[in-house]
């Protein structure tokens, strides 16, 4: 048993020490994979191979913080604090991070590009939708139903790597040629295009030769929901001598809609001639979660899923998982929120429970209403989530009511309009407002409505601050 590896089940002790072939660690929910990647890490910089020769791969950044923080402490157990100093060459980070990195650091022309997030790349398309005659894609020439139609595309071409010239000759070839040229001229680039301009960068030998030739082992997080363009990066940097070590479930691959396959988790030891490891044991969940989700997995087609079950270790308790269903969405909101009621009155806090949605954006809105009915304080995540808090959607309600538009507080609801007393009341529930500041509230916002039409340049970064001190925020805790 190698040193600080007596925590470690056995299968995670294989994942640890194996060596001298590439290697798939199949591991369910709960099992242990950060730990045993960690370890893994910390153990090959004890064989003395070098930091900048161990490449991390994560899917989002809080995993590669997470990933990151346990290694530190992991190689800090092995060899005490002062090696901590020499592992800033070792990357863990996301894909996308790491394909960016090698741009700015071996293709000079990429040094002073920058990367637009979805938000921005929308909001460009939304400045840029004449000039690259997106409406082209839309029957009624929509503007943001074409920008949508074109996101859409986009994602396919960037995540299968579709070169121009399959499209040479159609709409979307048209607009995308002139996409591409518009980002180069901005100097930006999308996330999609980052991976396949890496992937084009390693194809140039000095390129190639710079990072291939110090990178030793790189290791794979949630291999299930990597695309055909990541898996092409994937390919070229573990050319050998290169090591590759993948960790994934395709019980658990989420991305589809995103391009990624889960052929690539599932022929990964044929295509790489790999060994597998499998880390089933889930430490996490009671068994009664286990036992439904292995029931669920069996349901998914067994051609597209590697027959394996999922093993408790936690004791048996009460009832874990309980079943129901509900007519409507309002229905099932009310159950929710009854329910919440209850074990609060048992002793359990609201911070101690969640409720775990397939999507903020779409399913949230009537559990958030019949929450907020019932006195219980929510806050959804993500970043759709934000404008499903009953104080953000009261200020766009403001911003409507002051330019003269009517008001809905959800895609396909019907527009209401407002005024000024209904205003104020969703103000003082939203923000427990209390006179006299209502009255001041009030003539504040009819002061701001006098000066709409006037000639007067807004001032909209200071009226909001002015706002929110009206509502009280800066006392918030």
């Amino acid at each position: 048993m190698m040193p600080g590896n007596w925590n470690l089940s056995a299968e995670q002790q294989q994942v640890v020490a194996h060596r001298g072939q590439h290697l798939q660690v199949v591991a369910c929910a709960g099992s242990g994979k950060t730990e045993a990647v960690s370890q893994r890490v910390a153990a090959l910089i004890l064989e003395d191979t070098p930091p900048d020769g161990i490449v991390a791969f994560t899917f989002t950044e809080r995993a590669a913080e997470s990933l990151k923080s346990r290694i530190l402490q992991r190689v800090a157990d092995k060899l005490g604090d002062a090696a901590l100093d020499r592992l800033s060459p070792m990357f863990v980070g996301t894909i996308h991070a790491y394909g960016f990195r090698l741009l700015q650091d071996h293709v000079p022309e990429y040094a002073d590009f920058e990367l637009l997030d979805e938000h921005r790349l929308t909001g460009l398309l939304c400045r840029e939708h004449k000039n690259l005659e997106l409406t082209a894609l839309h029957k009624e020439k929509r503007v943001f139903a074409s920008i949508g139609v074109f996101l859409r595309h986009l994602d396919a071409i960037e995540n299968e790597l579709i070169s121009p010239e399959a499209l040479a000759g159609r709409p979307i070839g048209e607009i995308y040629a002139r996409f591409c040229k518009m980002l180069r001229r901005y100097h930006f680039l999308t996330f999609g295009q980052m991976i396949s301009a890496a992937v084009q960068a390693l194809e140039r030998c000095e390129v190639f030769n710079a990072v291939h030739g110090k990178l030793q082992h790189l290791i794979v997080d949630e291999y299930q929901d990597i695309n055909p363009a990541q898996e092409r990066l994937i390919k070229r940097l573990t050319r050998r001598p290169v090591q590759l070590c993948v960790v994934g479930d395709d019980d658990q691959a989420i991305y589809q809609w995103r391009g990624s396959t889960v052929e690539n988790i599932q022929t990964f030891v044929r295509r790489h001639r790999a060994q597998m490891q499998t880390l089933l044991t889930n430490y996490r969940s009671r068994p009664g979660i286990i036992e439904v989700a292995n029931e669920f997995a069996e349901t998914i087609d067994p051609g597209r899923r590697r027959a394996k079950p999922m093993l408790p270790h936690r004791y048996v308790s009460e009832p874990a998982v309980q079943a129901w269903s509900a007519e409507t969405p309002d229905d099932e909101a009310r159950v929710i929120a009854d329910t919440i009621i209850g074990l609060s009155s048992r002793g359990y806090r609201f911070r101690d429970m969640a409720i775990l949605l397939r999507s903020v954006k779409t399913s949230s809105a009537p559990i958030v209403r019949a929450l907020q009915d019932k006195g219980i304080p929510v806050r959804c995540g993500g970043r759709s989530g934000l404008f499903q808090q009953r104080e953000i959607q009261t200020l766009g309600m403001i911003y409507a009511w002051l330019s003269g538009n009517s008001w809905h507080s959800e895609p396909n609801q019907e527009s209401e309009e407002i005024d000024i007393k209904s205003l104020v009341a969703c103000l003082e529930a939203a923000f427990g407002v209390r006179r006299p500041t209502v009255d001041k509230l009030r003539r504040h916002l009819l002061a701001w409505q006098r000066q709409v039409d006037g000639d007067t340049p807004a001032n909209l970064v200071r009226d909001y601050y002015s706002l929110l001190r009206l509502l009280g925020v800066y006392r918030w805790n």
